[in-house]
C-alpha cells in the first residue's frame, strides 16, 4: 500500500501529467480560467465576450497538469446532430 502511494506521487511529480479539462457551457469563463492556469503565454486561449470563441480543444504545460481548454458543451440534439 505504501509502496503504491509512493510510486503514484512519483509519477505525478516525474512522470506522466494528467490531463485536466475544463467544460461547461459556451461562453462562461473556461478559456480565461484556462489562461490564468498556464505557465506559457505563448499558449493563451483567445477570449471574447462572444460565445463560440473557442473551436476546438487546446492544451498546454500547467505545472503537475496538462489543462485542456474546451468549446463549450451546449446541448444541440442528438449526438451528431448540429
Amino acid at each position: 500500500m505504501l509502496l503504491g502511494l509512493a510510486l503514484t506521487q512519483y509519477k505525478i511529480a516525474f512522470g506522466e501529467k494528467q490531463n485536466i479539462a475544463i467544460v461547461g457551457p459556451a461562453n462562461v469563463g473556461k478559456s480565461t480560467l484556462y489562461n490564468q492556469l498556464i505557465r506559457s503565454k505563448d499558449d493563451r486561449a483567445e477570449v471574447s465576450p462572444i460565445p463560440g470563441t473557442t473551436r476546438v480543444n487546446q492544451e498546454a504545460d500547467a505545472g503537475l497538469f496538462v489543462m485542456v481548454d474546451t468549446p463549450g458543451a451546449d446541448a444541440v440534439g442528438e449526438v451528431g446532430e448540429a
